[in-house]
């Protein structure tokens, strides 16, 4: 009968060897979607991009970006998270930042507590733009006000910083 190669199991073997920061693991897993033509689902592809994001070159991970895109389904909040993870890791400045916002309101995707909270980050410490930080901290305030974003405990971390270091007036 055989073993059942579900993209699903591997997706929870991927993440875990990711998580674990185990690229030993993560390279065996790879080669197995590879060898047996496991299809890529949107979950493999934001792991992959994040991977990527940790490993890769940035032409790497923009070929993972495209193929991300080239599947309007794979444009998450996931995807839109990694990216902007990427973005703010690897110093890709403010056009890809915009870039990547706006294939997010091409695509409707809702921002998250990951994505707000890498906005935060970014406009207070990378780019230190008091009413862009201003407006995201605004934003996630009122989405988590509505009930349209969990609060993100480890977010306030970063608000705190950003208020400190930009001590914009409000």
């Amino acid at each position: 009968m055989g073993i059942s190669l579900n993209t699903v199991t591997y997706n929870i073997l991927f993440s875990t060897a990711l998580t674990n920061n185990d690229r030993a693991k993560v390279v065996e897993v790879l080669e197995f979607y590879k060898r047996y033509n496991i299809p890529y689902n949107k979950n493999t592809y934001t792991l992959n991009l994040r991977w990527m994001g940790q490993t890769g070159s940035l032409e790497e991970v923009e070929n993972m970006w495209q193929r991300l895109l080239s599947n309007p389904e794979n444009v998450t909040s996931e995807a839109i998270g990694t990216m902007l993870t990427i973005v703010r890791k690897r110093g890709l400045g403010i056009p890809k930042l915009q870039e990547v916002l706006q294939i997010a309101k091409q695509h409707n995707v809702k921002y998250d507590g990951i994505i707000y909270r890498e906005l935060l980050i970014m406009w207070s410490k990378h780019f230190t733009n008091v009413n862009e930080f201003v407006k995201y901290y605004n934003d996630y305030m009122s989405a988590v006000s509505r009930g349209d974003v969990k609060d993100l405990p480890t977010i306030w971390v970063n608000i705190i910083y950003g208020f400190v270091l930009l001590q914009p007036r409000m």
